[in-house]
C-alpha cells in the first residue's frame, strides 16, 4: 500500500514536470532543447569505449613516477608537516607557497590548509612533482592524474564510457564536469599529456576528432576591442605570440626560440584580461617551462602590453563604465553595446 501511494506521489511529480515544461519552453530556445538532448544522450547512451590496459598500464607508470619524485624530493614526513620546510621544498619547484592572513594571529602565514583554495589549486598543477608533494601533504595516497586513471579503469570495467557534463554549469553558458571527472579538461600539456585522451576509443566505423578553438581568447577580445591591428595579425595567419615576444626582447623572435615564445604567450593570454605584473610573475615561474622574471622586468612587460594594445586597455574602462552604469542606469540610455561591435 505504502508503494503504491509512493508510486501515485512520483507519477504526479512526472505530470507536474511536464506541466511546468509545457508552460516554460513556449519562451524557451528551441536549439537549446537540442543541445540539452544531445547532453543528456552523451551520458545514458554511451558509445565511446575504453582502453583498460592501457589505462592500468598509465595508473603504474604514474604510481611509480610519484614514488620517485618523492625520493628525488627528500619528502619526509618531517619535511612535509613542517610549514616552513614544506614552503622552501616548494620553492626548489619554482612555486611561490601560497600565503594568506592568519585568522588568529592578524599576521601572513602560509595557506597550506585544505580549505585553501591557492594550495588546492596546486594539487591540478601540470607539474606532476608538486602534484605529488601538495597530495602527500593532504594526506592523500593518490594525486589527481591517479585519481582519475582510476576512475576511468573503474568507468571502463563496467561498460562504455558515458560523457557526464552538466549543461549550463556555469553562468557564461558553458558546461561542467560532473560524476567526478571532467572529459572537458583532461590534461592536454604536461608529462601526462594525452594519455587519459589516448585510452579512449570509438565505436567500430567511427573516429574521434580532438578539437580545439584556436587562441579563441585572444581573437575575440583583440576583435570586440576593436585592436584592428592584432586582428589582422591573426587574418594573415601570422604568430601573434612571436610578434609580441619581439617587441618584449627587441630582437626578432620566433618558433625557434621556445623560451622567448613562451614569455610573449603568457603576456598575451593573461594581459589581454588586465593581470598585473605580480600574477605574470606567478604565472611564467609556475607553468613549465618555468621561467623566473624580476618585478621591474615583470611591469614593463605589462606597460608594454598596455601601450601596445591601447584599444583592449580601453575596452576594460568601458567594460568598468558598464558595471556602474547596471547599478545606476544613465537617463535616456534605450541600449548599451560595449566594445567596437
Amino acid at each position: 500500500e505504502e508503494m503504491a501511494r509512493y508510486g501515485v506521489y512520483c507519477k504526479n511529480d512526472v505530470d507536474l514536470t511536464r506541466t511546468l515544461f509545457d508552460i516554460l519552453s513556449e519562451s524557451f530556445p528551441k536549439k537549446e532543447l537540442k543541445v540539452i538532448d544531445t547532453t543528456l544522450k552523451m551520458f545514458i547512451e554511451p558509445e565511446l569505449e575504453l582502453d583498460t590496459a592501457l589505462l592500468e598500464q598509465h595508473l603504474a607508470d604514474v604510481k611509480a613516477k610519484k614514488e620517485k619524485l618523492l625520493e628525488a624530493a627528500a619528502a619526509d614526513k618531517d619535511t612535509l608537516m613542517s610549514n616552513d620546510k614544506f614552503a622552501e621544498l616548494l620553492k626548489t619547484l619554482g612555486v611561490d607557497p601560497p600565503t594568506k592572513i592568519s585568522a588568529r594571529t592578524g599576521k601572513e602565514a602560509w595557506a597550506f590548509a585544505k580549505t585553501d583554495e591557492e594550495f588546492k589549486a596546486l594539487a591540478a598543477h601540470p607539474d606532476p612533482r608538486e602534484q605529488a608533494l601538495v597530495a602527500a601533504r593532504l594526506g592523500n595516497k593518490t594525486t589527481l592524474e591517479e585519481t582519475r586513471t582510476q576512475r576511468f579503469i573503474d568507468i571502463s570495467k563496467r561498460g562504455k564510457l558515458p560523457v557526464p557534463i552538466k549543461y549550463y554549469a556555469a553562468h557564461t553558458g558553458r558546461w561542467g564536469g560532473d560524476d567526478k571527472i571532467n572529459l572537458q579538461n583532461l590534461p592536454s600539456r604536461g608529462n601526462y599529456a594525452g594519455k587519459l585522451k589516448s585510452a579512449i576509443k570509438p565505436p567500430e566505423g567511427h573516429v574521434i576528432i580532438d578539437s580545439d578553438s584556436s587562441q579563441i581568447e585572444a581573437r575575440v577580445l583583440a576583435w570586440l576591442a576593436g585592436q584592428d591591428d592584432v586582428v589582422e595579425q591573426f587574418r594573415r595567419g601570422e604568430d601573434v605570440y612571436s610578434i609580441f615576444a619581439s617587441k618584449i626582447y627587441k630582437k626578432e623572435i620566433s618558433k625557434k626560440n621556445p623560451i622567448e615564445r613562451h614569455v610573449g604567450k603568457t603576456a598575451v593570454l593573461a594581459l589581454g584580461f588586465a593581470t598585473g605584473h605580480k600574477n605574470l610573475q606567478h604565472t611564467l615561474k609556475t607553468q613549465p617551462p618555468g621561467i623566473e622574471m624580476s618585478d621591474e622586468e615583470c611591469k614593463r612587460i605589462v606597460d608594454l602590453y598596455r601601450q601596445t594594445n591601447y584599444k583592449i586597455s580601453a575596452l576594460w574602462q568601458e567594460c568598468d563604465l558598464a558595471l556602474n552604469h547596471l547599478v545606476a542606469w544613465p537617463s535616456g540610455n534605450s541600449e548599451y553595446a560595449v566594445g567596437k561591435h
